[in-house]
């Protein structure tokens, strides 16, 4: 099940067992979320990005229900909540991955630099 959800955590940023945490967050609460985290290798940035889809998606049949009492409809609900969980993963991917790229970038100058001075010695 896994490797079929993995190409769309990709899109997320995430390997395809940060689909548990995330599954049980938004369907129980945020502490079986972290619980999930937990039992998971991630590396701090899938950690970070699933906690910050968490606390705009979690607990979604208990909350949504409460929505709809109020008289919210269903479909706001779940888009606002969605689409700010979802945003802010690829908002937060975008900026990691370009953050790596900056520091690759700045890797490869400092080797260029210590090429150049074996060079010129």
């Amino acid at each position: 099940m896994i490797n079929l959800i993995s190409p769309y955590m990709g899109i997320l940023g995430f390997s395809g067992d940060a689909a548990i945490p995330l599954v049980l967050g938004n369907c129980l609460n945020l502490y079986a979320g972290i619980a999930g985290i937990l039992s998971l290798d991630l590396t701090v940035k899938e950690v970070f990005i699933l906690a910050v889809m968490l606390s705009f998606s979690h607990n979604l049949f208990i909350e949504t229900g409460v929505a709809l009492k109020v008289g919210v409809k269903l479909w706001i609900v779940l888009a606002v909540r969605f689409g700010l969980a979802i945003s802010s993963a690829l908002i937060i991917g975008f900026i990691a991955i370009s953050n790596d790229c900056d520091s690759i970038n700045d890797d490869c100058d400092s080797i260029n630099d210590d090429c150049t001075n074996i060079e010129g010695s």
